[in-house]
């Protein structure tokens, strides 16, 4: 009896102990000059975040590039595209190098996020941002399917209404950008948050506009990437909620075996 109380008290203590609240952040800085490449990846003892691209293409007339469903709508791009500059990574074969951008009808581009754990994406650091860019995020199932998580412009210098406005565009979990700085209007870096409450292992980031539409007196859309924050409970969190469960499933199966006898 006094085991079995044991049992129950030590589990309690561990399983109410590990509530995930405390978690490790990677902030991926990607930027920096380098050859390019067709891939780029981060890492800490949690994760590994690697960077890849994409293209894809939309009817002509399809002005957004929001709506998507599955990540079959997208291609990997060649081997070596991505660019390394200063001010981040960019896709090569679009309007520039240097940037990822949608300002091709039919060779759109985004980038591609995988985690060798799912995490939260918690922030983004854009630079060559301008006053017109928007921004469209996608959380990617494991079966493939996408997960609007939203956003749009507003994450420029802008004071335009109609800019300001668009950015509480919301999809699926989508929400505003948090704590959003700036540099200028044009051609700027811009760092913010993002409330995002589900875990992914893969995130697809592009353009909510197509790059080929006048959007707010302006063609062309895109930005470099320049860091990445991603969030992933802490593994010490994890094991303690593993043993917590574990230890009430012996003391549960000691209690039934008593029972029985």
């Amino acid at each position: 009896m006094v085991f079995k109380r044991f049992l129950l008290a030590a589990a309690t203590i561990a399983t109410v102990a590990a509530t995930p609240a405390s978690a490790v952040i990677l902030l991926a800085d990607v930027a920096g000059a380098g050859a390019a490449t067709t891939s780029v990846t981060e890492s800490n003892i949690s994760l590994a975040l690697t960077v890849t691209a994409l293209t894809f293409s939309l009817p002509v007339a399809t002005t957004v590039n929001s709506g998507l469903t599955n990540i079959s709508s997208f291609a990997n791009a060649a081997p070596n595209q991505i660019t390394q500059t200063a001010g981040g990574l960019g896709i090569n074969g679009g309007g520039s190098g240097t940037q990822m951008d949608t300002n091709t009808r039919t060779a759109r581009e985004a980038f591609l996020l995988t985690g060798s754990d799912a995490f939260y994406l918690r922030g983004l650091k854009l630079t060559a941002v301008d006053a017109d860019d928007t921004l469209q995020v996608y959380g990617v199932n494991t079966n493939g399917s996408l997960v609007d998580l939203g956003y749009g412009t507003g994450f420029s210098a802008t004071v335009d209404a109609a800019v300001a406005a668009s950015a509480t565009i919301k999809g699926g979990a989508g929400g505003t950008l948090i704590g959003n700085t700036f540099s200028s209007a044009n051609g700027g870096t811009s760092t913010f948050g993002l409330d995002i409450t589900t875990r992914f292992d893969r995130y697809i980031l592009t353009t909510r506009a197509g790059g080929h539409v006048n959007f707010l007196g302006n063609g062309g859309q895109g930005y470099a990437l320049s860091a990445i924050t991603a969030e992933v409970p802490e593994p010490a969190t994890w094991g303690m909620m593993i043993l917590g469960f574990g230890m009430v499933g012996i003391a549960a199966r000691r209690r039934k075996a008593a029972v029985a006898a």
